[in-house]
């Protein structure tokens, strides 16, 4: 029947550890603000150069911003992931394929969200302890790592998507 509604795979235990994993990290980013908010200062960094020396400064409230973007980031990824007629493969969908590539897509979905909040929990983290002058720069390599494990997490998703066809 064309009406019919098409019944989509349920969530994996990987995919539900990595929404678990998620949504505590997403929690957590909002959290460490808030909790130092009342002890920074009224000027705090707000973008950094190549070294992790501040090259320019903002209001306390800015603090907020990393997580405003990580929340909105974390709906539209999850709106992505569920929108599954819409999604973008690398291989051919076929009736055979289908529901492991879209079990595979939500997974991916899943930890990007997980690693995004993990570098925005890192730059909070990093921005609050220059504000309390408990250091003096941020180390940029762990902001390399985090986009290293993106591009992981994309090949190996390539890969497994192959193995699919």
């Amino acid at each position: 029947m064309p009406n019919e509604k098409k019944h989509w795979p349920a969530a994996s235990s990987a995919e539900q550890t990595a929404e678990k994993l998620a949504i505590a990290t997403l929690i957590l980013l909002c959290l460490i603000p808030l909790f130092y908010f009342m002890s920074l200062p009224d000027r705090i960094p707000l973008h950094f150069d190549g070294t992790g020396t501040p090259d320019s400064w903002g209001s306390r409230y800015t603090i907020f911003i990393l997580p405003g973007i990580a929340v909105v980031m974390y709906f539209l990824l999850s709106l992505f992931g569920k929108q599954h007629d819409m999604m973008n493969f690398p291989i051919q969908r076929t009736p055979e394929n289908e529901e492991a590539l879209i079990q595979l897509t939500r997974l991916q979905l899943r930890y990007t969200k997980v690693i995004l909040h993990l570098l925005f929990i890192y730059l909070v983290w990093g921005i609050i302890r220059m504000s309390l002058e408990q250091a003096d720069t941020l180390a940029m390599w762990p902001v390399f790592i985090f986009i290293g494990l993106i591009l992981l997490m994309v090949l190996y998703y390539y890969r497994e998507a192959n193995k699919l066809q």
